[in-house]
């Protein structure tokens, strides 16, 4: 359905998110300009293998032979690039950091770079500064304790609460990094 609706409002560049691997997701029919992998993590590992050289070569799947692909920090680099390369598909990676929206946000400029680069689509410099601005709800999203007694009328002590809709054990431990302070 999502690609009748792309066809119907004859979008430039649609953004297709694979569901738990590559190789054998049903998204796989799409001809893509660009693949991308932002991360790889021990997560549906009755599917897609007990190591992460397992798992990256499910998610590998979607590197389409000739097309670039972007390759977040959070995962084999190397094994994956080889896959790549195998496939003559030019490989660019993004700057990790520690921090989730950061990380996020090189990814989706090395995106902006490639689309601009390799496919030719003139992205405006508004539209990347707007994306970058952008916040994930639900994404390392810690909720201030005011705004949650205000919203339930509490008058004592509240917990802390993050809200987080990662859900694998990377997620979970970059979650913990970034708010051990706060907590």
């Amino acid at each position: 359905m999502s690609y009748m609706y792309f066809r119907e409002e004859k979008v430039d560049v649609a953004v297709v998110e694979t569901g738990i691997g590559g190789r054998l997701d049903a998204t796989n029919i799409v001809d893509s300009l660009v693949s991308v992998i932002t991360s790889v993590g021990y997560d549906h590992c009755e599917i897609l293998g007990s190591t992460l050289n397992e798992i990256a070569f499910e998610k590998s799947g979607i590197i389409k032979p000739g097309r670039p692909v972007v390759l977040g920090s959070e995962l084999p680099r190397d094994y994956l690039s080889v896959i790549a390369r195998n496939k003559n598909a030019k490989v660019y990676s993004a700057d990790g950091t520690s921090n989730f929206q950061e990380a996020h946000n090189n990814i989706l400029k090395k995106i902006v770079h490639v689309l601009s680069t390799e496919c030719r689509f003139n992205v405006p410099a508004a539209a990347i500064k707007h994306a970058t601005a952008c916040r994930q709800k639900c994404r390392m999203e810690y909720v201030d304790k005011k705004m949650i007694k205000d919203a339930l009328g509490c008058r004592g002590s509240v917990c802390n609460v993050i809200l987080d809709a990662g859900h694998n054990k990377s997620a979970l431990v970059l979650r913990c990094e970034k708010y051990r302070n706060q907590l």
